[in-house]
Order: structure tokens, then sequence, then C-alpha cells
């Protein structure tokens, strides 16, 4: 793990080029131009978001050089760049956690942030992630033009999208888990059995609610981590000793589940037979034990009797 350091380095104007169509890469959706260059104009690759692989959809193109205009902003002081602004949790407690392992955020007069497609605004699971840190929202600027920066501090990504983590990132998550850990007291209701749901009407299973139908019904706590705060999520990760999760960003909250947890994962059609690679990873770096439900079925319906024989 290593910082770099830069000083009187730029940062060019962001922007997203839609409804791309490359021969040879037709997963790409859209095109990223943007990036961060030291002061003789090379592109600083260790700001680089690397996309346009394993399937995702943005693909950046910014120049390997370029030298801005005289009279850009400038940002004064110490400024840390944490990535783009990822104001999807899945992405957050991937690509953004992965870059905090640097701490000491009070050293910093500035953290910064990128735009990226999921918009430019800061939202509630941020600021309680931020909180945590204890970074002040004050502190944050995503910056959306060219800007100057007296010294710019980019700490290494630990875990870059579709790639393998680093282990030494499981400290991040950790640090997480522990700390709400320690709220939980001996008079506090604890549920042993839970399932992680959603409220999307458009899930890739179509007979959600049969399943939650069929887990209520023999124990199980039907969670829905978007209606509840951060602290009240974490209280079901740390106690709970069973976890049946969908498929997709819900199960990606095992990296904040205790050891000790056993989590049955349902997939759906997007993967049927095995959970994604980088699902695989975070129960690998939690060393947390799991069992995946094959989906089998037709049109989104998966055989409730597979869940059955498997719980």
């Amino acid at each position: 793990m290593q910082i770099s350091v830069y000083k009187s380095c730029y940062s060019s104007k962001f922007k997203f080029i839609d409804n791309v169509n490359i021969v040879s890469m037709n997963h790409i959706k859209k095109l990223s131009l943007g990036a961060f260059y030291d002061e003789n104009g090379n592109k600083i690759v260790g700001a680089c978001r690397a996309g346009g692989r394993g399937g995702d959809h943005i693909l950046d193109i910014s120049p390997m050089y370029y030298l801005p205009s005289k009279n850009n902003d400038i940002v004064r002081g110490r400024s840390l760049y944490l990535g783009p602004n990822m104001s999807h949790y899945g992405h957050f407690i991937i690509e953004t956690l992965s870059r905090m392992w640097i701490g000491q955020f009070e050293y910093f007069d500035n953290i910064i942030l990128s735009p990226f497609i999921f918009g430019i605004k800061i939202v509630k699971f941020q600021v309680d992630f931020f909180k945590l840190f204890g970074i002040p929202l004050e502190k944050i600027k995503i910056i959306d033009n060219e800007f100057y920066y007296e010294e710019l501090y980019i700490p290494d990504q630990l875990w870059k999208i579709n790639e393998h983590p680093s282990k030494l990132v499981g400290k991040v998550y950790d640090f997480i888990r522990k700390f709400y850990l320690n709220k939980i007291n001996d008079t506090t209701q604890k549920f042993t059995r839970i399932m992680l749901s959603d409220l999307n009407e458009n899930h890739r299973l179509a007979n959600k609610s049969e399943i939650q139908e069929y887990l209520s019904s023999v124990g199980y706590k039907i969670i829905y981590p978007e209606l509840l705060s951060f602290e009240q999520v974490m209280f079901y990760y740390t106690t709970a000793k069973y976890i049946v999760t969908l498929s997709g960003t819900l199960a990606h909250n095992a990296l904040f589940f205790n050891e000790d947890v056993h989590v049955f994962e349902i997939l759906d059609q997007r993967t049927p037979k095995k959970p994604l690679s980088l699902q695989e990873d975070i129960y690998l770096l939690r060393e947390i034990s799991y069992e995946y439900i094959e989906y089998t079925g037709k049109n989104g319906h998966i055989n409730i009797e597979n869940i059955k024989s498997k719980l």
C-alpha cells in the first residue's frame, strides 16, 4: 500500500458519452473523459478507474497527455482523492472503501471525488460511511471542471473493479464491522436467521414474494436494507448466524458479516449455476462459509423446492 503525492497537478473536465457502439466490446455502454495529470501533463494512472473489463460498462478514453489552460480554479492545501463519486452502494463499498485504508483524514484540507454516471450528489449511505471515518461533508468536493491542485494525495486502490482484491483491504471492512459490534449489548434483541431482500418490483427473480413468504414461515426475518440506516443493518449483519440473500448488490454485504455466519445465496438468470466471480472474492476475503442455490426454472421463476432442500 502506498500513497502517491503530486504537487502542481491538474484535472481535466469530466464528461460521459452515451450510446456508443464498439463492435469488439459490445458490453460498453458509455465512454468517459476526464483524468488527473501531473505538472508535466502526464496522465496519473493511479487515479484512473480501470473500467471496461469483465462486463463493466464504462470505458475511459482520456488522453495520456494533457496540459490544461493556465487560468484554472485552484484547490488550495492538501487534497485527498478517493476516486469517482460512487453513490451506487455496491460500487461504493468495493471501489471507494478500498482507498479509505489511509485513515488520518483530518490531515487533509479537501476530500476530492470525480463525477461518475450515478450523479454528483452525496446520498445518505455515503454520509453514514464518511461520518464513520471522520470525514466532514464540508471537506468533500466533487470536481466537475478543470482544476489545479497545490498538493494531491492518491492512495492505492486495493480493490479495482473486476479484479481480485488485495487481502489488505480486509482491514477496512474489519474496522467497520468492529465499530458496530461494540455498540451491541446483551439486552439487544437478536435475530439468528435473516433474509436480505429489496423493494424492486422488477427483480430478476419474478417469484421473490413467494420466496420471502416461505422463508418467513420457517423463521427468517425479512430485512430491506434500503429502508434502514447503516447502523441498523449492521446490527443484523453482525448478529445473524444464517443469512439468505438475493444475488447481486445485496450479497455484497457479506463484507460486513461475522466470520461464524453461514450464507445462502439465491442465484438468478444472470448467473444461474454459480455466484459472480466478484461475489466469490467477497466470500474468500471474509473467510465465511456459504452455499449457493442454483436457479432452475423459467421466466425468472426459481423452483422453490431448490430453496427448501437447502435450508
